[in-house]
């Protein structure tokens, strides 16, 4: 006798029997194995029973009496699912209970057999059908969640289109076509206007320059974390060194508005992709620089922490409330700030620090006070 429903040829099929009747339960081993051979049958009648074997073994399948010594009803099956999961359920069921039998399976038991009704291979076809029905009902969910999963990301890329769109057609238009008119003013009164005011001029250019030059590397840096096109090489880094040369690079930044930045790091070798991390720490920095009035501080540690390491950046700024703490690290309600100097941006610095650091597989967390400052960590494996 075979259906070609079989779970996998040659190992049997493991079944666990509830039943108190002694005599039912021998006629049902009977009428199930007669001819094949293929179920290993482990037989219970009390519920504790069926509750030990069941924490103890893995079934492929319970067929159980709902009806025990020291369980009744609907509350046997409630129990016997709590601890199966999703192991398939077939209902033992005497002609008297089709009210019960009907509960148990709107409870989520697969099927029913009535006591005696065993002719030709009916309760084999029924054994094989719930098992085969919980598998196709599992492959189900885990479909859903992908396609879910699947949809959640085509949201996020619409929107990061959207987003890189904006920016595009504003963002980084705007300095342009402000460079484009400063340069243009700049030909036309060159004779007329004094060397002072040249030179105002050739700041400004440049200021929109470097403005633009710096949009357009995070717009590249952006689309290739989301796109997967950044290439991903780990490495043995000592992240103190790579601290203090961000923070060198950073130096004249941030003395334009008297920020000192104070650097208490010791070597620490970590594994992850020098360019990515340096332009993490970079951002942060930046970030920190850009929100903190003039005469501020910043602090930048290091310290082991199990497997990781741990690098916080801690400024003395202006500070967030929990709201806009909440909307950092989502694409979608990032918005960009203006800084404490006027500085500019799209806000997309602290997008790619949580896309980085997550390639790297490490985590990073804010802390942030409304006019007290902000802590930025994160954290990265240790070598």
């Amino acid at each position: 006798m075979t259906l070609g429903l079989e779970l996998n040829i040659g190992k049997k099929i493991e079944l666990l029997l509830i039943e108190d009747n002694i005599h039912d339960a021998r006629i049902f081993e009977e009428h199930l194995n007669t001819g094949s051979g293929e179920f290993e049958i482990t037989h219970v009648s009390d519920i504790k029973s069926s509750l030990e074997n069941i924490a103890e073994n893995s079934f492929d399948i319970i067929v159980a009496d709902l009806n025990l010594p020291d369980s009744k009803g609907l509350e046997t099956f409630k129990e016997i699912k709590k601890i199966a999961g999703n192991t398939p359920i077939v209902i033992l069921s005497g002609v008297s209970d089709s009210d019960l039998t009907i509960e148990s399976i709107r409870s989520g038991a697969q099927d029913y057999i009535y006591k005696g009704n065993y002719e030709g291979d009916f309760i084999y076809r029924v054994i094989h059908y719930a098992i085969e029905r919980k598998k196709l009902l599992k492959e189900i969910e885990e479909q859903s969640k992908k396609l879910v999963e699947l949809n959640k990301n085509l949201q996020e890329l619409n929107y990061n289109k959207d987003k890189m769109y904006s920016i595009i057609s504003h963002d980084l238009l705007s300095p342009m076509n402000a460079l484009k008119g400063y340069s243009e003013l700049f030909k036309e009164s060159y004779m007329e206007i004094t060397e002072e005011e040249k030179l105002n001029m050739i700041d400004t250019i440049k200021e929109l320059t470097v403005n633009s030059i710096e949009l357009t590397k995070d717009l590249l840096l952006w689309s290739a974390a989301n796109t997967g096109h950044f290439d991903y090489k780990p490495e043995k880094l000592d992240i103190a060194s790579i601290i203090k040369k961000q923070c060198e690079l950073l130096k004249l930044t941030a003395n334009k508005k008297y920020i000192t930045i104070i650097t208490e790091v010791t070597e620490m070798f970590v594994f992850a992709d020098r360019t990515m991390i340096e332009t993490v720490i970079r951002n942060l920095v930046s970030n920190s620089i850009k929100f903190t009035p003039q005469s501020g501080k910043i602090y930048i540690l290091n310290y082991e922490k199990g497997d990781k390491v741990n690098v916080t950046i801690e400024d003395t700024g202006i500070g967030m409330d929990q709201d806009e703490v909440k909307k950092l690290f989502k694409a979608e309600e990032n918005v960009s700030k203006t800084g404490t100097g006027m500085e500019k941006g799209i806000g997309l610095g602290l997008l790619i620090c949580k896309e980085f650091i997550a390639k790297n597989n490490g985590t990073i967390d804010v802390f942030s006070r409304k006019g007290i400052g902000t802590s930025f960590s994160f954290t990265l494996p240790k070598v």
